[in-house]
């Protein structure tokens, strides 16, 4: 009888260790993104970079190149993203992106010690009031959803 209890454990073990293997075995290597340089953009990132469109506001490229850097660093399998318009707009951004069949429009805030914070990833396009509830001005608000849609 303990011979019949030891088998069904040891392969009861076998069947998880298998079942976890194949639960969490990657598919697909991801490109590592990771911060070569201070202002340049993260290794993995310079086709992203590539594939962005315009940017708003009173920004320079310096400031859109220091979004985006951030916003990657800030994104699980960033390398995955397609990354369009970048609205800038006081200490908020949002930033156009897609992966696949989904997309939507970060939002960013800049601040002096870790540069510019994810807020939210999004998941559409933000509204007046959606930002107003992240604790943005209503001026600040009103002006970024305007710029991004132009």
């Amino acid at each position: 009888m303990n011979k019949n209890i030891i088998i069904v454990a040891v392969v009861t073990v076998i069947m998880l260790f298998a079942g976890w293997f194949l639960y969490f075995k990657d598919t697909a290597p991801a490109t590592e993104v990771t911060q070569s340089n201070p202002g340049t953009l993260p290794t993995g990132a310079k086709n992203i970079f590539q594939n962005t469109q315009g940017n708003s506001g009173s920004s320079s490229s310096e400031e859109t190149k220091s979004v985006i850097n951030d916003f990657l660093l800030q994104t699980p399998e960033a390398n995955k993203y397609t990354l369009y318009k970048t609205t800038i707009v006081s200490n908020y951004a949002l930033q156009e992106w897609g992966n696949g069949e989904t997309g939507g429009q970060a939002l960013l805030k800049n601040t002096p010690q870790k540069g510019w914070l994810l807020l939210s990833n999004g998941g559409g396009a933000w509204d007046v009031d959606g930002l107003t509830k992240f604790g943005l001005p209503r001026s600040v608000a009103q002006q970024l959803v305007s710029e991004s849609t132009n």
